[in-house]
């Protein structure tokens, strides 16, 4: 059972992955109705997905665990069409992994994953932005 300080970086976690998630789901709109803004929505995703990483990071170092073995958190995008693409998937993994973790200490297993995958689609993001 994580520590409350652990229980807060996970809280923190849901939120970041619920504001990715509503963007993502605004992008159809964005790109219909206000395409010019579709950069914003890029930027404000990616920006997200980082702090996911740091909260992964900081979840990491407060439960002083030393080497975590792999965990599959799907897909990696290799393009900006792949990382829109894979967003739902990924942030629903991370999701469902995070809502484990209130009860159950493996989730330490998929932090470092889940966090250095989030990096990997915040810059693959950015780099059409």
């Amino acid at each position: 059972m994580p520590t409350t300080e652990l229980k807060c970086i996970l809280a923190a976690m849901q939120t970041c992955l619920d504001i990715t998630k509503c963007n993502s789901d605004l992008r159809p709109i964005v790109r219909k109705h206000v395409s010019e803004y579709e950069e914003c929505l890029d930027v404000s995703i990616s920006q997200h997905l980082q702090l996911i990483a740091g909260f992964m990071d900081a979840y990491v170092c407060l439960s002083k665990c030393e080497t975590l073995p792999y965990f599959d958190v799907g897909e990696e995008p290799l393009s900006y069409v792949d990382a829109i693409r894979l967003l739902d998937s990924f942030v629903g993994a991370a999701k469902e992994a995070v809502s484990k973790a209130f009860d159950d200490s493996t989730f330490l297993l998929a932090a470092p994953c889940i966090g250095a995958r989030a990096q990997t689609f915040s810059s693959v993001i950015l780099k059409k932005s």
